[in-house]
């Protein structure tokens, strides 16, 4: 029902409660922040861009084995609370990611169009 691609059922119907992408994107950072109090999410805007930027800090750092896997685990949750909102289709402008990796062909496929950075400080 639910996994890496989709977000819980349970918290797509509170998400949907909310009345903005913005409410909902913030509900979910401070539910986040409260049950998994190792790793950090936040929304970061400055007034000089006209982008906003999701933020993931997992709870673990670049040394970590599994990272890759960590950094799109959390990335694809943060994608299924946007896509509650703005719908399955939605794609992000760019994705960073805390991996030296390359992303390989079939994360490329899935995000066609978007800039894909490796080796940034968080997801």
């Amino acid at each position: 029902m639910f996994g890496a691609n989709s977000i819980d059922a349970n918290l797509a119907r509170l998400l949907r409660q909310s009345p903005t992408l913005c409410h909902g994107l913030g509900k979910f950072i401070d539910l986040s922040n409260q049950m998994v109090t190792t790793c950090r999410m936040a929304l970061v805007t400055t007034p000089q861009s006209s982008y906003s930027y999701f933020i993931h800090r997992p709870s673990c750092g670049v040394e970590n084995p599994a990272i890759a896997q960590i950094g799109w685990f959390g990335l694809m949750t943060m994608m299924g609370v946007i896509r509650e909102f703005s719908g399955p289709e939605w794609l992000p402008v760019e994705i960073g990611v805390m991996t030296h990796q390359d992303p390989c062909l079939s994360i490329r496929e899935a995000f066609p169009g978007t800039r894909i950075r490796v080796s940034q400080r968080f997801s």
